[in-house]
């Protein structure tokens, strides 16, 4: 017998999001490259955080050529990447580092990859063009509220929280994002009541 799914998240109804779903402008637009093996993966973020942000766009590939990705995100575009390599981290789990510095000008778009730590570190070493893009390092000190999959190490973040910090940091908004975050942890003690198999 198959299983009820959500017409609009997609999901199993006992973990559909729908209801959890808030709506928040951010001025600087989000890109999420995510891995095609985290597309479909039932703890990722990543879709959760798509729909609450209003200018957000996904791209799902291993490998993309500079050429390929401006066409479809903007040639001319000023952009930054949380790094999934120059704090030993991933954007699955994005580990914050000591730096305050910001950007003298301030990016129109950030992009983060999405994907386990070997995974993202993949997709920047496929794709060298990456490593011509200014990096941000997160400067938040704040714990991980992601309850529902396991980080690597200490001090690292889902994918929803590290693009919420970096957006905020990007934007010197720190309350801007909440939202979504305070709204996934909700949906998260959620499911966690149907999928106790989900905690680890």
């Amino acid at each position: 017998m198959s299983r009820t799914t959500c017409v609009n998240c997609h999901k199993p109804t006992a973990s559909c999001y729908c209801e959890f779903i808030c709506s928040v402008d951010n001025p600087i637009e989000l890109i999420i490259w995510q891995h095609p093996s985290e597309a479909n993966h039932p703890k990722g973020s990543a879709p959760f955080l798509a729909a609450c942000l209003n200018s957000v766009q996904t791209l799902e590939a291993e490998s993309c050529t500079q050429t390929e990705f401006n066409h479809r995100f903007g040639t001319n575009k000023l952009r930054n990447l949380l790094s999934p390599v120059d704090s030993q981290n991933s954007t699955a789990h994005v580990q914050s580092s000591a730096s305050n510095e910001s950007p003298a000008v301030a990016p129109q778009q950030l992009l983060i990859i999405d994907g386990t730590w070997r995974k993202s570190r993949k997709i920047y070493y496929l794709n060298p063009w990456l490593q011509n893009i200014p990096t941000l390092q997160l400067s938040t000190s704040a714990q991980s509220q992601y309850k529902i999959r396991k980080a690597e190490k200490p001090g690292q973040y889902s994918t929803l929280e590290a693009a919420c910090f970096g957006l905020a940091q990007l934007e010197s908004n720190s309350s801007r994002y909440l939202v979504i975050q305070h709204a996934f942890n909700d949906y998260t003690d959620h499911i966690s009541h149907f999928y106790p198999h989900l905690k680890q």
